[in-house]
Parts: C-alpha cells; structure tokens; sequence
C-alpha cells in the first residue's frame, strides 16, 4: 500500500478512533505523498477522494480542487468521440 492510501486510511480509521488530531496525520501523510510524486495519478485521486469524504473542519477544499484540476487537465484529450 503506497504512501497516500495508507495516509487516506489513517485519517478514516484515526478520526473515529483518535479524533481529528489522529485524522491529522493521515492527511499529512496524504500531502507529503503529494510532495513526492507531484504527477501521480493515484495520490492525487486518493487526496482528492480521500478528502471529500472528510467532515468539513478536517478537509482543504484548495487541495482538492488542485487534485482534481490535475486530473481533469490529466484527462483532456484522452477520450473517444
């Protein structure tokens, strides 16, 4: 499991287990996934994903709409028809 998922699963696991400073962490590792691989496809899902999912006070809007701008821009020109 790469470093966003395992980061998206804590955050989960982690708000209801530990609250949202457990949450916190999760999301921290979700964003350094980020810093390390900027371009991929899955972290930015799982971020993107990850995040709206998240209750409001726990989630950074910016950050999903940068993931999801990426992936659309990703995605232009890629279907048929």
């Amino acid at each position: 499991m790469d470093k966003a998922a395992r980061g998206g699963v804590q955050a989960f696991m982690d708000m209801f287990q530990k609250g949202p400073a457990g949450a916190a962490e999760g999301i921290a590792k979700m964003n350094r996934a980020i810093e390390l691989a900027p371009t991929s496809r899955r972290v930015r899902l799982q971020r993107a994903f990850s995040g709206i999912n998240l209750p409001d006070a726990l989630r950074n809007k910016a950050n999903e709409a940068q993931d999801l701008d990426f992936l659309v821009a990703l995605s232009t020109g890629t279907r048929a028809g």
